[in-house]
């Protein structure tokens, strides 16, 4: 008996020691699993991922290219002399190209279509009416800087003049003037169409929505459903960026903390509505940047609190824990920021890839898409050189007379480039 229970041991031992080798290895094996998903997540901060993850698998083709330019008007008035162009956008569905210019010849604004995906359907309008002339500059000229769409009320925004528009998105007649005053871009809308965040200096409203306090640099958020301002608030800095949080509770600003240029950022977010709800700041420890970065603060589409801000430096923030969760440093060759003259930068809805147009002081590039995860360039478009000789022409031409611009599509499918009235359309889809 003694025997069997001495031979039985070791069996046992050996089985114990072997059972906990499997149970240890089941942890660690889950640890890296589990290691590995979050650093495929967006809001993975980087400090947390035990190696730098691989390109996203993304397919990226050109599906369309036009020059709208006139050939009539390039003889005539000797091509950069006709118009003065604005930027161009896509309209959320992805079917129509919006493109904003001013006639030099009457200063007044106009936007042309394009259903770009149709055969040769287009149209345009010029708007007589909105005049940007005064007693002291009676020529000065109009042209649309901004431009937001309100698909779910089929509804645009415009800024021409420093005055808010609101357009019918069909025949793109205009409807009644929101606010007149300074009013600057970037136009924030909710996801939901709710409301609308925009800048103004010494706005009033119009049509009986509530009077902005004269004067002061502000945010004005208006109510969509009456198209009154419901809630303003006086700017404690310059503001370099602005944007509503997907589940369209929050605003949040981008703001210089002193009026240096150089100074740090400061994020400020505020809860609506702004009189019952207190600011929350969250200091970013850096610069607001390049001034062609002030534009809108993105939300992430999967994330309600989640807004990105947008830099070569990309750095995702959660609004609601007031803390920095990812941040990536894109990688797009041979750009020095130094030498760029106009940038033009979208980011996606999922936020996983940015789109670039570049017009730098030795080339312009129609396209870069860069992935967000790993900072890599996943598609680079075609790169036209300046020539030595004639640099300054081309240059000159093309910051003055042909400002380049992007922008995605809602479901981040298309990607519009524009340089000047040369437009391109890029398909972007993720392989399986």
């Amino acid at each position: 008996m003694k025997g069997s229970v001495n031979n039985k041991w070791p069996r046992r031992f050996v089985l114990f020691i072997l059972w906990g080798m499997v149970s240890v290895g089941g942890t660690l094996l889950s640890q890296v699993v589990s290691s590995a998903t979050s650093e495929k997540s967006l809001t993975a901060f980087p400090s947390e991922a035990k190696s730098k993850p691989g390109p996203a698998k993304l397919s990226v083709r050109k599906v369309f290219a036009e020059d709208l330019s006139s050939p009539v008007g390039w003889l005539l008035r000797g091509g950069i002399l006709d118009t003065v162009n604005g930027p161009a956008y896509i309209t959320p569905d992805g079917e129509r190209i919006f493109l904003s210019d001013m006639l030099v010849n009457h200063g007044r604004p106009r936007l042309r279509w394009l259903e770009w995906r149709k055969v040769k359907k287009s149209g345009s309008k010029v708007y007589k009416e909105i005049s940007c002339s005064t007693p002291t500059s009676p020529r000065l000229g109009a042209i649309f800087t901004d431009l937001a769409f309100l698909p779910q009320r089929k509804e645009m925004l415009a800024i021409a003049c420093h005055r808010l528009y609101l357009l019918d998105s069909s025949t793109l007649d205009v409807k009644r003037v929101l606010l007149d005053g300074q009013v600057m871009g970037p136009i924030s809308v909710a996801a939901d169409n709710s409301r609308v965040l925009v800048q103004a200096s010494g706005a009033h409203g119009i049509n009986g929505s509530t009077v902005v306090v004269e004067g002061a640099d502000e945010v004005v958020a208006l109510a969509t459903s009456t198209w009154t301002v419901e809630e303003s608030w006086k700017l404690p800095g310059k503001l370099a960026g602005l944007g509503i949080t997907g589940d369209g509770k929050s605003a949040v600003l981008l703001l210089h903390a002193t009026n240096d240029a150089d100074s740090n950022c400061v994020l400020w977010i505020r809860d609506f509505p702004f009189s019952a709800s207190e600011t929350r700041s969250l200091p970013t420890g850096h610069t607001c940047g390049p001034s062609f970065y002030r534009k809108l603060l993105p939300a992430v589409r999967s994330d309600p609190n989640l807004i990105i801000e947008p830099s070569l430096l990309l750095r995702v923030w959660d609004v609601r824990k007031g803390m920095l969760v990812r941040q990536q440093e894109l990688q797009p060759p041979g750009i020095d920021e130094k030498e760029i003259n106009d940038f033009a930068f979208r980011i996606s809805p999922d936020g996983g890839y940015v789109a670039l147009v570049v017009n730098s002081n030795l080339f312009f590039q129609e396209m870069l898409v860069i992935d967000t995860l790993s900072g890599k360039v996943v598609f680079e478009g075609k790169k036209d050189s300046y020539s030595q000789a004639f640099r300054g022409i081309d240059m000159v031409r093309t910051t003055a007379r042909e400002g380049v611009s992007s922008d995605i599509s809602a479901d981040g499918r298309f990607v519009l480039s524009a340089r000047g009235k040369r437009i391109t359309v890029f398909e972007v889809a993720e392989l399986q």
